[in-house]
């Protein structure tokens, strides 16, 4: 076997470097080809070296082509796993184009690829001599595979299951504690896990009636409503709460938006009066929200 005193491919270190890889072209007697040698390929220093670079070259030409993901029935992969390979993108990170360069040889210094990020030419990768296809495919892979999601995404979604989940009622709700609070209905799914349906004021009294009067036949006898006012100044209606609570602090904080709200309700008949804090005092701001009950129709005997 031929012999030269080179840089070994894999530990760097200059040696007498006669083993070849494996790939390389042979004679019909088992020899290295001659032509082959005399374009000086990378050489190693011992059979080790040379089985240990195989494998890594080996190793990095399979990840490079991966084990191709299995498509749905419309041949497009599914949504979880374009959300894993896009979970995997660098977005901005060195965003535009990315290339490969081979730095060559300087002294001692074996020559080695580099991937490039072009518009700031900082070097983000740097691989042994034998690695320019990783490094290309690295500069490629960095503007091609968000290329193919955005493609591909829309008409994965397109095949998504539609299909709703079913939720059963697991006979609890969890009340709100405050105004801007959401009702919790907890429920179950068929297979077992837990769903919370959030509601707010205005949701929960929707489908109150809406579970109260499915076909909306029946008119209620009664509607309450809520009247925002600053000073005796009625500055609007609402049919929840919260709305009317919402206009009178958007007002306050007109004049003053960094000052701490609150609200104090009367319990007997609900009349909630906004105050601010100052200093250690809450003092009344002049806004209040106050309960209407609206009849649906006239009662001749509550007149009389």
């Amino acid at each position: 076997m031929t012999a030269y005193i080179s840089d070994c491919g894999y530990c760097h270190e200059t040696r007498f470097t006669q083993w070849y890889s494996k790939s390389a072209p042979r004679d019909r007697h088992g020899r290295v080809d001659l032509d082959y040698l005399d374009s000086q390929p990378v050489a190693y220093c011992s059979e080790e070296h040379r089985d240990a670079a195989d494998a890594l070259r080996e190793s990095a030409e399979a990840a490079g082509k991966g084990s191709p993901a299995q498509p749905n029935e419309a041949g497009l992969l599914d949504a979880d796993r374009i959300e894993e390979i896009r979970d995997c993108q660098l977005g901005d990170w060195y965003s535009g184009p990315w290339a490969s360069e081979y730095a060559d040889k300087d002294g001692d210094d074996p020559g080695y690829y580099r991937v490039v990020h072009l518009e700031s030419g900082t070097t983000l990768a740097t691989l042994p001599d034998w690695a320019g296809p990783i490094a290309l495919w690295m500069a490629d892979a960095h503007e091609a595979v968000p290329e193919l999601l955005a493609i591909h995404a829309p008409a994965a979604a397109e095949t998504a299951d539609t299909t709703p989940l079913v939720v059963r009622w697991d006979r609890t709700v969890t009340s709100s504690d405050g105004p801007d609070d959401d009702t919790i209905v907890c429920c179950l799914a068929e297979d077992g896990r837990p769903v919370a349906l959030l509601l707010d004021d205005e949701h929960r009294e929707a489908i109150g009636l809406q579970l109260l009067d499915p076909d909306g036949d029946d008119e209620p006898d009664e509607l309450t409503i809520y009247r925002a006012s600053h000073d005796s100044i009625v500055m609007g209606l609402y049919i929840t709460a919260a709305a009317a609570r919402e206009h009178c602090e958007a007002d306050m904080r007109r004049d003053l938006p960094s000052v701490s709200l609150d609200w104090i309700e009367d319990e007997e008949d609900g009349v909630a009066e906004l105050v601010a804090a100052v200093g250690e005092e809450e003092r009344p701001t002049g806004f209040v929200v106050t309960p209407l009950t609206v009849a649906s129709a006239y009662d001749e005997e509550a007149d009389e």
